[in-house]
């Protein structure tokens, strides 16, 4: 017969704090999960059972998402709205090269110098591509003009902080039409792309777009020795 002094059992009390110690273990478990989903590799440790419960989630996730969802996503278009227009754009310029190809739609900024580029195909990577001209030679061809200031931030950001790119870079900036059709800066190939265009004319063609893009926004030793001899007014306040 036990004593009226010694502790009784309570078993509903046990009972009620096993329950609540296995609700908050699971509770747990539930916030490590969400924690190493948010937090990736350097997020919390989970245990072994969670963490192939975890692992055959992401299995079954990825079987159900098709190869495009794992792709990156393309730059998005950089635009300076800040940047204003210069000049209203016109349609029209006077006495372009006849070989030229200017496409519909095609605005050229008023005042700007345009320049008519074109490379003899032999001379590129592509020599079965180009307009055949009446010298019996195939050319590509392209159209620019100088850049603007959000063309050459555009330009910096597609650079991605590789300065031997930056050059490469702001002379594709440069280019507005390509063989006939509006410039195409998207990733991939087609009519008026870029990219393509930049890969096809070889590194000959490469070279002299970006000596182009440096005669064109640099001044040489005439320009400058004028700039500081006479642009420059330096005076001492105070």
């Amino acid at each position: 017969m036990s004593s009226p002094h010694e502790p009784q059992p309570r078993p509903d009390l046990e009972s009620q704090a096993r329950a609540v110690i296995d609700k908050a273990a699971q509770q747990s478990a539930a916030a490590r999960a969400r924690a190493a989903n948010a937090d990736g590799p350097a997020g919390p440790r989970l245990t072994p059972q969670e963490a192939v419960a975890l692992g055959r989630q992401e299995r079954a996730r990825r079987e159900d998402q098709s190869p495009e969802d794992d792709a990156p996503a393309p730059l998005p278009d950089f635009e300076d709205l800040d940047d204003e227009q210069v000049a209203a754009p016109v349609r029209e310029v006077d006495g372009h090269p006849e070989w030229a190809r200017i496409p519909k739609g095609c605005q050229f900024p008023s005042g700007w110098t345009i320049w008519f580029v074109r490379f003899p195909a032999e001379t590129t990577n592509t020599p079965g591509k180009g307009d055949q001209h009446p010298d019996g030679h195939r050319y590509r061809q392209c159209i620019c003009w100088n850049l603007s200031e959000s063309d050459e931030k555009r330009a910096g950001r597609m650079a991605r902080d590789q300065p031997l790119r930056l050059i490469a870079e702001m002379a594709k900036g440069m280019i507005r039409v390509v063989d006939g059709h509006l410039a195409d800066r998207r990733a991939g190939s087609g009519p008026g792309s870029v990219e393509q265009f930049w890969d096809e004319i070889g590194g000959k063609g490469r070279a002299q777009l970006q000596s182009l893009y440096l005669k064109t926004h640099t001044m040489d030793a005439e320009e400058n020795a004028r700039f500081f001899d006479s642009c420059i007014a330096p005076r001492t306040v105070g």
